[in-house]
């Protein structure tokens, strides 16, 4: 199985709590597909040791870094807002990195759905696919049988506004 040249891991988390593990596990296999990878974690407004789990990972000989931004929900009362300043977070960290030059970057949930373990092969044929054609910018998952996060949908036909209360 050829290795791909380089990848930067981003994600956002708030309280990983006990799914982290099973994540940064997944994270690492993937991780494997490439000769050169980094990560960049984002973490705010977290009670459970996320932030120290992520540095710690991170100081056993992995590239990378855990932005801590703190207590963001008195200023971002809105939960999206907060992911949205986590995840510009982590794009201006790549940014002003050697990593921007990195020939993925992969946006993962750091929540308990990356939790179990992924199928790698499936991953490989989409960045494999990727890579095949020099028009192909990107790739996104999807989440099967159905689409999980529905908080997070916005569409203007199928979910205009927040569905569990009024909030946009």
């Amino acid at each position: 199985m050829a290795k791909h040249q380089s990848a930067v891991f981003a994600g956002v988390v708030r309280n990983g709590g006990p799914g982290l593990p099973g994540v940064l596990g997944n994270l690492e296999r993937l991780a494997g597909l490439y000769a050169e990878v980094a990560f960049v974690f984002v973490v705010s407004d977290t009670t459970d040791g996320s932030l120290l789990l992520l540095e710690q990972w991170l100081a056993t000989g992995r590239s990378g870094k855990a932005i801590d931004l703190g207590d963001l929900e008195p200023r971002l009362p809105l939960r999206t807002e907060r992911i949205a300043f986590a995840r510009n977070a982590y794009l201006d960290a790549v940014r002003a990195s050697a990593w921007s030059e990195f020939d993925h970057l992969v946006v993962a949930d750091l929540d308990d759905v990356m939790a179990m373990p992924v199928a790698i092969e499936g991953y490989k044929l989409a960045t494999d696919w990727l890579d095949d054609g020099a028009t192909r910018a990107a790739v996104f998952a999807g989440a099967a049988p159905k689409y999980y996060d529905i908080w997070a949908l916005r569409h203007d036909a199928w979910c205009p506004g927040d569905c569990y209360g009024s909030q946009m």
